[in-house]
């Protein structure tokens, strides 16, 4: 509201310019009040410290729940995303990357909310960890404990996903693939890392007749940090080695088109999650 007193302020100084100024003062405000209302969430966003087992203090967790979570009496499956390097858990909720708010767009809670509105998904909770600190998979089974002892929701592989931006795609990337038994699909965006080679060697021993497993990428071919190409080459070692991989690829850079493909993503992943 503070730009609306700004407009308000600007037409009443200038009030020689007449009426002609009222359809176009209107019009500012009203795209301002669509804008805020766009940006507010209808579900709930719930913030935790959790106790590391394996490394010392705690570690920061946020909750996403639907807007029904406190209505109806449902289970829900579980979608995990993971930052990169310089985010926090609220990195997907809205908060973006540094000073600048890098990838503020990529708010999951708008995207939900608007996804399950227009009948696209079905309600489905969302945890954001701060990996800041963790191991690669101690203490995100210690998140997932968590999540699974306080909310309703549906403890099982099928019904559990995980993605993440940049490092935060290759720890996923890495996490799932190396750990079978807990999720069933897996996304990058971005993704970077020491070496995707390591993907190669995890997809050829991997059990996908055991353990059926979806995987989704995205770069951009304008990626400031390289990504693309080894996204590229990481999408052929694992369809090469037999595990269903969707790989998209656009003119965007290392975030600027991640709020986009996010929604994607989740649309995808609720072809295969298990309500």
């Amino acid at each position: 509201m503070g730009q609306a007193r700004s407009v308000l302020w600007s037409y009443r100084s200038n009030s020689k310019s007449g009426g002609r100024n009222i359809k176009k003062l209107f019009g500012v405000l009203i795209t301002l009040v669509l804008t805020a209302v766009c940006t507010e969430t209808s579900g709930e966003i719930k913030h935790y410290q959790i106790q590391s087992k394996t490394g010392e203090g705690q570690n920061a967790l946020s909750v996403y729940l639907p807007e029904d979570y406190n209505t109806l009496d449902a289970s829900y499956p579980v979608l995990y995303l993971l930052h990169g390097y310089g985010g926090n858990d609220l990195t997907f909720l809205g908060k973006g990357y540094g000073d600048q708010a890098w990838m503020a767009d990529a708010n999951v809670s708008v995207i939900v909310d608007r996804l399950v509105q227009e009948g696209r998904i079905k309600p489905l909770i969302v945890a954001c960890p701060d990996i800041t600190n963790i191991g690669l998979i101690d203490d995100l089974r210690d998140f997932i404990s968590f999540v699974d002892a306080t909310f309703r929701t549906i403890a099982n592989r099928s019904s559990r996903a995980i993605a993440g931006h940049s490092f935060g795609g290759y720890r996923s990337l890495r996490i799932a693939l190396a750990n079978p038994e807990l999720f069933g699909t897996v996304g990058g965006f971005s993704t970077s890392g020491t070496s995707l080679s390591v993907f190669a060697e995890l997809a050829k021993a991997y059990d996908q007749r055991s353990f059926p497993i979806r995987i989704w990428l995205y770069a951009g071919t304008n990626d400031q940090e390289g990504a693309t190409q080894p996204n590229r080459d990481l999408a052929t070692a694992l369809k090469q080695s037999g595990l269903p991989t969707e790989y998209i690829e656009d003119d965007g850079d290392h975030i600027n088109k991640v709020a986009k493909r996010l929604g994607e993503y989740i649309e995808y992943c609720a072809e295969y999650l298990k309500w």
